[in-house]
């Protein structure tokens, strides 16, 4: 955007990436701060869209470009900002490297819907621009950029699934801060055409959350382990594919070096890598009678203390998890302090609460 003092107007080059086909729109803002300029749809529609927008200032006191889109079915609304941030003169102040996780949706069927986590590795650099690379629960890559507001905001998006299938994900993250949650939080639209890439071939739109939490690699040369609620030793950790994929939580070693191995087993195999550089960890696992292989993906999410991510096999998905075995156990006593035992009943009377 420029500004023409002789004449108290200004040009805008807008361009816009628009159900994965981008679109140039120039035109000239008014000396009262309105633009509008269109562009024609290169599909079989071909309907002119017109973009129209107004310079204010938002809550925040930051100038945005704030409008919409009409001419292709419901009116899209719009929202640009000022990109403020520079490397040495106006550095991001929360830059750094992050986590992302999507989170699974606990009610989802793996064999006709995603039912793994997304995860992302990402850095958020002091000029203000956001980076992730990663893969949602599906399996599908994603590589995503954005440049942080002055409000903490950042909007992303990426196309998805290339020549195979008409997808997209996008939306906008915050950094507003949830103790022991994330430091950065949003909804994400996710979307995909009905195709024949497997493992889903109907279409799907959902409401994704999405998490980021900030990312510490560790001194593997002094021992230290990219969980800190793991202890030393061997057994320090489990493994759980979800649908009961492995047929169980499985028993792993987690050594100072960062270096993952499955307790001795004669009937399975596993294969593990991590990444303390990325906070990726990747690996396989074979049952060696059935032969049956299964791949899967996962991300340190420090604040947590746990790895999540996703296996794929048999044209299906689920969610992985890694964490310490060493969980707090509830104990209920009765009113003489000894424990209550499974299918034993209480009655509450005894603790002094009246009418038991």
């Amino acid at each position: 955007m420029r500004y023409n003092s002789k004449t108290s107007t200004g040009q805008l080059s807008l361009s816009l990436l628009y159900e994965g086909i981008r679109y140039g729109v120039k035109g000239e803002i008014s000396g009262n701060g309105t633009f509008s300029g269109s562009f024609t749809k290169k599909d079989d529609t071909r309907r002119n869209v017109v973009v129209s927008l107004r310079i204010k200032e938002n809550d925040s006191g930051d100038f945005i470009l704030d409008g919409s889109m009409t001419g292709d079915g419901a009116r899209k609304y719009l929202s640009l900002y000022r990109n403020v941030f520079h490397k040495r003169s106006n550095p991001y102040p929360k830059a750094g490297r992050f986590t992302m996780i999507l989170p699974r949706d606990r009610n989802a069927n793996g064999a006709t819907s995603t039912a793994g986590y997304g995860i992302g590795s990402t850095s958020v650099a002091t000029s203000g621009l956001l980076k992730t690379a990663g893969y949602l629960g599906d399996g599908s890559k994603i590589n995503i950029s954005g440049y942080m507001s002055p409000s903490d905001e950042v909007a992303i998006f990426a196309s998805l699934y290339g020549k195979r299938a008409v997808g997209s994900i996008g939306g906008i993250l915050k950094f507003n801060q949830a103790d022991n949650v994330s430091s950065a939080n949003g909804t994400l639209h996710w979307r995909k055409s009905a195709s024949t890439l497997a493992p889903y071939l109907k279409a799907f739109s959902v409401l994704q959350p999405t998490l980021l939490s900030p990312y510490s690699a560790p001194n593997s040369k002094a021992g230290e382990l990219m969980i800190s609620t793991i202890g030393a030793g061997p057994g320090n950790a489990d493994i759980l594919l979800g649908d009961n994929r492995i047929g169980g939580i499985r028993t792993l070693t987690w050594d100072t070096r960062n270096k993952i191995t499955l307790v001795e087993s004669d009937n399975e195999k596993f294969s593990v890598k991590v990444s303390t550089k990325t906070e990726i960890v990747t690996g396989t696992h074979q049952n060696l009678q059935t032969r049956v292989k299964t791949v899967f993906r996962g991300i340190v999410y420090q604040v947590q203390d746990i790895i999540v991510g996703h296996y794929f096999g048999d044209n299906r998905t689920g969610y992985m998890e890694i964490k310490s075995p060493h969980r707090p156990k509830l104990e209920i006593l009765d009113s003489i302090d000894s424990p209550i035992t499974n299918g034993q009943s209480i009655s509450f009377s005894d603790t002094g609460f009246e009418g038991g």
